[in-house]
């Protein structure tokens, strides 16, 4: 399959597929820090990770479709399609993720101190102590 989109005759969207990868992965890993009781400051990182990723990832799904365009249709087409609907599925959990987080003045875990309606919630229930009273 040749590229359209290339750069010293090397296809571009290979090389972008990385970085929204590494950084989707890095994203949840400073997630998970944090949830685990990691310095605070690892929820903003893990915020901002995830927002590079959805840009890096905007940016090779964009590639991928201009590349797309020559592809015949047979197995070759329906692969690529297959990678870039689980592309966009992926982007748009993080997207949903990080406009549930956008509005937070930390964007990172919720207090230490929560109210009772939090303790319902597991992932707020497992950020958070509250006691009674």
């Amino acid at each position: 399959m040749q590229s359209r989109l290339r750069v010293q005759g090397h296809p571009i969207q290979p090389m972008l597929v990385t970085f929204p990868l590494g950084l989707f992965v890095s994203a949840t890993v400073f997630d998970l820090t944090d949830v685990a009781g990691g310095p605070a400051f690892l929820g903003e990182v893990g915020y901002w990770t995830g927002v590079a990723a959805l840009v890096a990832a905007a940016l090779t799904a964009v590639a991928g479709m201009v590349d797309l365009w020559d592809v015949p249709v047979d197995r070759t087409r329906r692969t690529a399609v297959a990678f870039n609907l689980v592309n966009a599925v992926m982007a748009g959990m993080f997207l949903l993720s990080c406009l549930v987080r956008a509005h937070s003045p930390q964007r990172a875990r919720q207090p230490r101190s929560c109210s009772p309606k939090w303790s319902r919630w597991p992932s707020a229930g497992s950020a958070c102590t509250w006691a009674p009273g």
